[in-house]
């Protein structure tokens, strides 16, 4: 499945099964239920999860991942979650936004049981100051070049 365009959004909640889905181009693909998929999120594409995820996730440069649309916002990942840094343009960064307004502050926000590597840009919305846990591993947990870009308490 490709999910690809200005202003295309695919909306999955329920069982979805795919082979393999790749979002690019400005495309946006939304999963609340349970997708069985390996997902690739190019240059400009959009990966918006909460729920299950079974299959890896790769956030490519210049591509965005964004925590679940729905109250609890939490994305179980049976597989690797993988994001990267682009090495001499900001800009081109994986992006990672994480709403943490709803939910257990001790919950992950992602959690994989595989290997978890963090790099590009992370932006953050929280109800409000405090420690809250972002990502959990079932392998190996590596931030390689992972910056704060926004981080907003939602007072």
């Amino acid at each position: 499945m490709i999910v690809t365009g200005a202003n295309t959004e695919l909306t999955l909640s329920g069982e979805s099964t795919f082979g393999k889905a790749t979002v690019q181009t400005d495309g946006t693909l939304v999963s609340s239920g349970n997708l069985t998929a390996a997902v690739d999120v190019k240059d400009t594409g959009t990966l918006v999860a909460s729920g299950n995820v079974k299959g890896d996730i790769d956030i490519a440069l210049g591509g965005t991942f964004k925590s679940g649309n729905d109250t609890d916002k939490k994305l179980v990942l049976d597989g690797k979650f993988t994001s990267y840094k682009h090495d001499t343009n900001a800009a081109n960064n994986s992006v990672l936004d994480l709403d943490l307004r709803y939910g257990n502050r001790s919950d992950a926000a992602v959690a994989a049981t595989g290997d978890v590597t963090l790099a590009g840009t992370l932006n953050i919305t929280a109800q409000s100051s405090g420690i809250y846990n972002l990502f959990s591993s079932g392998g190996t947990l590596t931030r390689t070049g992972l910056t704060i870009g926004t981080a907003w308490d939602g007072t």
